[in-house]
C-alpha cells in the first residue's frame, strides 16, 4: 500500500495582508484614445509598515507601463492573462521579497 504523506501547504501564508492600491486610470498608447482603468490590490507578507507607500510607488510604475502599452495587448482569450502577468512582473521587480501577488478587481477599457 502506497502512503500520502503529502499535506497541502496553504496557498497564503497567515502573516500575508491585502493592500489596496488606489484605482489607476491612465490612456494607453495605442489608440490614443483608449482609457483603461484598473482596480487592484497587492498581497504583502513581512512588511507592517510601509505597505501603503509601496502601493503608491508600484501605482506609478503600472501607469508607466500602460502608457506604452497597446489595447491589442489585452484583447482576446489570454488577454487578461498577459496584463495579469505584466503588473505581477512589474510588481516583483519593484520589491521581489515583499510582494507575493498582484489581484485585479475589476478592469474597464472605455
Amino acid at each position: 500500500a502506497i502512503k500520502a504523506e503529502s499535506k497541502a501547504a496553504p496557498a497564503v501564508s497567515p502573516t500575508a495582508m491585502l493592500v489596496a492600491m488606489t484605482p489607476i486610470v491612465v490612456n494607453l498608447a495605442v489608440p490614443r484614445d483608449a482609457w483603461i482603468r484598473i482596480e487592484a490590490s497587492l498581497l504583502v507578507e513581512g512588511m507592517p509598515q510601509g505597505a501603503d507607500v509601496l502601493a503608491a510607488q508600484l501605482a506609478e510604475d503600472f501607469v508607466a507601463y500602460l502608457r506604452t502599452a497597446s489595447l491589442s495587448q489585452f484583447e482576446g482569450p489570454s488577454g487578461f492573462q498577459n496584463l495579469r502577468e505584466d503588473l505581477i512582473d512589474r510588481a516583483i521587480i519593484r520589491d521581489r521579497e515583499h510582494i507575493k501577488d498582484v489581484i485585479i478587481h475589476g478592469v474597464v477599457v472605455e
